[in-house]
């Protein structure tokens, strides 16, 4: 069994240790220590990574109580040696902010509303945690300042393994079912939780913590968040996409809401221009068509305004119209018929020729030719 450090001294960086055997995990190599300070996977939480001697450990993982450190070569080591090793302590700090982070959102939510964290994600690029019902904005925007407040306070952060008998008298949340020794961490007056991760000593040390985005997921919600430097990280990220926006909009930082909104409003209006300009276009071309059996057209119309086009060329067809829109050997096209032609059968002669892919029904037809245009014409002219 590997003697745990990182519950001993959740801030040691740097210790020696034995190596007693070279092995594999899962088909990884793996180099096991007779104790280590590198924290493996659990609780939702990446594992540390560093260096044992010379062999960059990648991954640390847990099984039946023993530590495995992931390495893609063992280099120089033997068995027996005595190994210096360093974790990452910039992620392994980083990891505390945001674990402990948590666990204060997470008592806070549970306090207030009488909500499990039903998970968490404790990664690279994005810290999450759910619950099984969907908070609102207003709800968030408490417990995110009850957080940051019980962060300002510095409340002590204590994580031990409690005797059977005091176990029996506490009140704690628990994300699973445990069977081994259960390790508890407690935040004053916030939370009480059990947990397998090295945590901060103190709120201070956390900093800030922000929640960043919500999504709905199976009935409930998933929260985004990120705490110390991570979210400092991130709000220095987001200052400056903003007054990269003031300047481009020649704005300040403080009214650039204001300012896009007035843009889109602006944009809209001259969708809505532009759209009934096409439309009138459309109109003017078909209203210089005589009347005949099939109307056939190529233009410049994209998406529903070839279908636009293609209704309006329907009127002056006594079978079918059909638009086209592209390039030789890539175009888009809509069939209609509004006579009662039988277009699908007509269609389903005609797409071989043109090499066609779609379908359709109730007198439309859509969809691509790989054809070009001569070749079209001459097998809608059959």
């Amino acid at each position: 069994m590997t003697r745990k450090l990182y519950y001993e001294d959740q801030y040691l960086s740097e210790f020696s240790a034995t190596v007693t055997g070279l092995s594999s995990f899962h088909g990884k190599k793996a180099v096991l220590l007779d104790r280590t300070a590198f924290f493996p996977e659990g609780g939702g939480q990446s594992s540390d990574r560093g260096f044992i001697g010379d062999c960059e450990v990648k991954d640390v993982q847990i099984e039946n109580d023993e530590i495995f450190h992931l390495v893609d070569s063992f280099g120089d080591l033997s068995e027996g040696d005595e190994a210096e090793c360093r974790i990452d302590f910039h992620k392994r700090f980083s990891d505390m902010q945001q674990h402990t982070a948590e666990h204060i959102f997470s008592g806070i939510i549970h306090n207030l509303y009488g909500l499990e964290n039903v998970g968490f994600h404790l990664g690279e690029d994005e810290v999450t945690f759910d619950f099984p019902r969907v908070l609102t904005a207003e709800e968030l925007e408490k417990v995110e300042f009850l957080a940051n407040r019980a962060i300002w306070e510095n409340r002590k952060v204590t994580a031990f393994f409690p005797e059977e008998s005091e176990l029996a008298a506490l009140s704690f949340r628990s994300k699973k079912e445990i069977t081994e020794a259960i390790r508890l961490v407690r935040i004053e007056g916030v939370d009480l939780c059990a947990c397998c991760a090295p945590h901060v000593s103190r709120t201070g040390e956390i900093g800030i913590a922000k929640i960043i985005g919500t999504e709905k997921i199976r009935g409930g919600s998933r929260i985004y968040f990120l705490a110390g430097e991570r979210a400092l990280a991130d709000i220095k990220k987001k200052m400056k996409q903003n007054k990269s926006i003031g300047v481009l909009l020649s704005e300040k930082e403080d009214s650039t809401f204001d300012a896009v909104k007035r843009i889109k409003s602006e944009k809209e209006a001259l969708s809505f221009e532009l759209a009934a300009s096409r439309l009138a276009l459309m109109k003017e071309k078909a209203a210089l068509l005589e009347k005949k059996r099939t109307q056939i057209e190529f233009c410049d119309f994209e998406g529903d305004d070839l279908r636009r086009y293609a209704d309006i060329l329907a009127e002056k067809a006594d079978e079918f119209s059909a638009a086209f829109s592209g390039k030789d050997g890539s175009y888009r096209f809509v069939f209609i018929s509004k006579t009662g032609f039988d277009l699908n059968s007509f269609f389903s002669d005609v797409s071989p020729l043109i090499k066609a892919r779609g379908g359709g029904r109730g007198g439309i037809v859509q969809g691509s030719s790989s054809a070009d245009r001569s070749t079209i014409l001459s097998a809608l002219a059959r």
